[in-house]
């Protein structure tokens, strides 16, 4: 299980502090120390989604990036194995999430970074204080169920990734700016 002090950024919620997210495409990557976190919608060869059992319900894998995480796609893969037990095939950006938490001027924008992939391996489920395990569902039948947080707001994400993975234009790997040092 990860630890605060290994995120590179760490957001704190702040009751009744009001954040505006923004869905980008994914040709609209932002330089890589303005990336907080990086999530995935990893789906099964037959289009089910894979979803990490977290405490807040069912949910697709996702974190802040690490410190020593000079890539979008090790952050993807370590909680991709973290919360869901798996291993993902290649990878392709589905999405870019623009929030105003720390402030709405452009230097003061994060973003997080949504990921889509194949699920290439299931490893044994070591459930910890993070994760309790993973669920395979259908997408809408996740979406239905999906209490994490809203709904419409998911549905975009899922739909957006499973027509990432679809697309021969998006099969290119993630580009940012120049790696953090």
């Amino acid at each position: 299980m990860a630890t605060q002090d290994n995120d590179k950024r760490r957001t704190l919620e702040i009751k009744g502090r009001q954040v505006t997210f923004t869905l980008l495409p994914a040709s609209t990557l932002p330089p890589l120390d303005k990336v907080t976190s990086v999530a995935v919608v990893p789906f099964t060869d037959k289009g089910e989604v894979v979803l990490a059992l977290l405490d807040r319900g069912a949910d697709i894998p996702g974190g802040h990036m690490h410190k020593n995480e000079t890539t979008l796609e090790q952050t993807a893969r370590r909680e991709a194995m973290e919360e869901a037990f798996i291993t993902l095939g290649p990878l392709k950006t589905a999405l870019v999430i623009q929030s105003d938490f720390y402030g709405s001027a452009q230097d003061e924008l994060t973003y997080m970074v949504v990921m889509t992939s194949t699920v290439t391996a299931f490893h044994d489920e070591k459930p910890d204080g993070e994760t309790m395990g993973r669920k395979i569902m259908p997408p809408d039948a996740f979406i239905a169920a999906y209490t994490a947080g809203d709904k419409n707001f998911m549905a975009d994400i899922v739909k957006t990734a499973q027509a990432a993975l679809a697309s021969p234009e998006l099969s290119r790997s993630p580009k940012t700016g120049p790696p953090i040092k």
